[in-house]
């Protein structure tokens, strides 16, 4: 993980979980903000895994899958 870029607020603001947010709770986010950067087919977590975060992808996509014993279904 990494440092927010600088002034991340115009991005966060586009995403609809944040668009009615004023600038300084914007700010306050902000501040709380960790970057990722996944390379392609990576985990980002694992079925079961206990989380206490919330992630925001602002680039590419990622999937869901799903396992059911030996064999995992997207």
């Amino acid at each position: 993980m990494s440092a927010a870029p600088r002034d991340a607020v115009p991005g966060l603001s586009a995403v609809g979980l944040f668009k009615d947010l004023d600038r300084s709770r914007l700010a306050a986010i902000e501040d709380e903000l960790h970057w990722l950067t996944l390379q392609g087919g990576a985990a980002l977590f694992y079925e079961g895994e206990p989380s206490t975060s919330l992630f925001v992808v602002t680039s590419g996509c990622l999937g869901v899958m799903v396992e059911r014993g030996a064999s995992a279904h997207e």
